[in-house]
C-alpha cells in the first residue's frame, strides 16, 4: 500500500456503518480513526405523519353544508443540532456529528362540515273530479224516401192574348180596342144578354197604321125576342176576297189597328159585352 494514490484505489460499495475514517488533528501532528457516524452524525428519525381526519357524514339531500374547516398542518421537527468537530489532536479522533432531531407529527386534518338537510316537497293539491257527460240523445230513424216522379213533357208555347169587357150603357155608342202592329190576330166581341145577343169574329193582318188590314170578319145579331143588343157597325179598315189578291186602297185615315164597334143598348141600363184578340203570329 505504500505510496498508492487515493484515487488509484478502488471504490467501496457495500454497507458504511462502522467504517472507520483516518483524519488528522488540526496541528496535522496526530492520525486518528474515526467511526464514520462520530464524524457525520446519524441522521434523525422523521416523525410520524398525522392521522387524516375523519370524512364527513353526507348530509340528505337540500341546502348544501358549509365546507369542514382544513386541518391545521403538522409543526415542522427541529433539525438536530450539529455535532461539535473534535479537536484536533495530532492522532485524536475526531467528535461524533450531534444526532438530527425527529420531525414534528404532522397536524390532523380537520372533519368535513355535515351537509345540511333538504327541505320537505309541500304536498300536491288534489285535482277536482270531472264532471259526467251527458248521455247522447237517441237519433231518429230516417224516412223512406219518395220515389222520383217522371219528368213532364215540355207544352207549347202559349199565344199572347188578351181578354177585356165594356159597360155598354142605354143608347148607341162606339166601342174599340187597339193591337200592336205587324202581327196577325184573332179578333172577337160577345155579348149575352136576356133576350139578346151579338157575336164578332175575325182573322187579320196587321202592317202599318195607314193602311188597310187584310182578313175576314164575321158578325150576327139575334133579333128574335125585341133585340134589346144590336151591333150597329163593324171595323171599316177591314178588306180582301178569298182567293183573289186585292190592291184596294181606300181612305183608312192613320189608325188601322184600332177597332171599332158601333153597339145598341135598349134595356134602359148598363150591360156588359166580352171582346178579346189572340195574337197567332
Amino acid at each position: 500500500m505504500a505510496n498508492t494514490k487515493i484515487s488509484q484505489l478502488p471504490t467501496y460499495t457495500g454497507d458504511t456503518t462502522g467504517v472507520y475514517l483516518v483524519m488528522d488533528n488540526s496541528g496535522l501532528t496526530e492520525t486518528f480513526k474515526v467511526l464514520k457516524e462520530t464524524l457525520i452524525g446519524s441522521s434523525g428519525t422523521s416523525g410520524s405523519s398525522g392521522t387524516d381526519g375523519s370524512s364527513g357524514t353526507s348530509g340528505s339531500s337540500g341546502t348544501s353544508g358549509s365546507s369542514g374547516s382544513s386541518g391545521t398542518s403538522g409543526i415542522d421537527g427541529s433539525s438536530g443540532s450539529s455535532g461539535t468537530s473534535g479537536i484536533d489532536g495530532s492522532s485524536g479522533t475526531s467528535g461524533s456529528s450531534g444526532s438530527s432531531g425527529t420531525s414534528g407529527s404532522s397536524g390532523t386534518s380537520g372533519t368535513n362540515g355535515s351537509s345540511g338537510t333538504s327541505g320537505i316537497d309541500g304536498s300536491s293539491g288534489t285535482s277536482g273530479t270531472s264532471g259526467s257527460s251527458g248521455t247522447s240523445g237517441s237519433s231518429g230513424s230516417s224516412g223512406t224516401s219518395g220515389s222520383s216522379g217522371s219528368s213532364g213533357t215540355s207544352g207549347t208555347s202559349g199565344l199572347s192574348g188578351f181578354t177585356g169587357s165594356w159597360t155598354v150603357t142605354p143608347g148607341t155608342n162606339n166601342y174599340s180596342f187597339t193591337v200592336d202592329i205587324n202581327n196577325t190576330y184573332n179578333l172577337w166581341v160577345l155579348g149575352n144578354i136576356p133576350s139578346g145577343i151579338i157575336v164578332y169574329n175575325a182573322t187579320v193582318s196587321v202592317t202599318n197604321n195607314n193602311v188597310p188590314v187584310i182578313g175576314v170578319q164575321y158578325a150576327w145579331n139575334y133579333t128574335g125576342a125585341g133585340s134589346p143588343i144590336l151591333l150597329t157597325s163593324i171595323p171599316v179598315q177591314i178588306i180582301g176576297t178569298a182567293g183573289a189578291i186585292s190592291t184596294a186602297s181606300p181612305a183608312v185615315g192613320t189608325s188601322t189597328n184600332t177597332f171599332v164597334f158601333g153597339i145598341q143598348n135598349t134595356t134602359g141600363s148598363n150591360v156588359t159585352v166580352n171582346y178579346g184578340y189572340l195574337k197567332i203570329s
